[in-house]
């Protein structure tokens, strides 16, 4: 009989914490959060399976509170703490954070740096994106750089995720700017990859139906393509670099 179930390494949707509540009802379910740089774990959120759902931003699960001994604060681009409720960058400072890393001096000037406090502490810059809330919970909205300016707008890709998982009813799915200028930050179109293998006409038009009435029409992609192979990593997050590889040889 499970009694502790801990998720971590990866944003874990509401979908996967649900099912697996359904198969060990009687384990408490905790999301964990940590970069390597941090000595891994620096927040928990234990899930309720009533209150929990509604707490989840793009269906997936919050980030919570930090652990003590850890200071944690959501900064703007300028690095000035926000109000509650806005989105910006998570960065720690604590005797958890490394010093930076090996050999790699401008890698770490970049990503161990202080704040415009003036208090001269180093904090790491985590790149995630994210909110806190009046009572102090994380919630993760993807990564900083997981946003794209497309047909004149900005778009958040994780967003775009959430509502492409629910409507192909799989994890394995992800909305890809193609084709995409980094220099820029700005994509002509969205293409949806799906995993799972070829279903057909009308489940390419049932899914976009269902995105269509999650997101605004700018933000839905205008392909689907369907892969027996999900790209990923060696660590199962999802490959967006193979992914793209595969598109420049799939998609003209």
């Amino acid at each position: 009989d499970i009694r502790l179930s801990l998720f971590g390494g990866e944003a874990v949707s509401r979908s996967i914490v649900e099912s697996w509540q359904a198969a060990a009802p009687n384990s408490l379910i905790y999301n964990v959060y940590g970069p390597t740089e941090t000595t891994i774990n620096i927040t928990r959120y234990r899930w309720d399976p009533v209150r929990s759902p509604g707490a989840c931003a793009n269906d997936i699960v919050p980030l919570g509170e930090g652990f003590p001994g850890l200071e944690i604060r959501v900064v703007d681009q300028r690095g000035i703490e926000t109000p509650p409720g806005e989105k910006g960058q998570l960065v720690v400072a604590g005797r958890q954070v490394a010093r930076g890393y090996y050999r790699n001096e401008a890698k770490t000037k970049e990503a161990f740096r202080t704040l415009p406090d003036g208090d001269g502490r180093i904090w790491y810059f985590t790149g995630d994106r994210v909110s806190r809330d009046a009572s102090g919970v994380l919630r993760y909205f993807g990564r900083m750089d997981f946003q794209v300016q497309l047909r004149g707008h900005r778009v958040e890709l994780a967003e775009i995720d959430a509502a492409l998982r629910a409507a192909a009813g799989t994890e394995y799915a992800a909305a890809m700017p193609w084709p995409y200028a980094p220099e820029t930050g700005r994509a002509d179109d969205l293409v949806a990859v799906v995993g799972g293998g070829d279903r057909g006409g009308e489940d390419a038009q049932r899914i976009e139906r269902l995105c269509r009435a999650r997101l605004p029409d700018y933000a839905v992609p205008s392909r689907i393509v369907y892969v027996d192979d999900f790209p990923l990593n060696i660590n199962g997050k999802i490959d967006r670099r193979a992914i793209a590889r595969m598109l420049e040889d799939r998609v003209s």
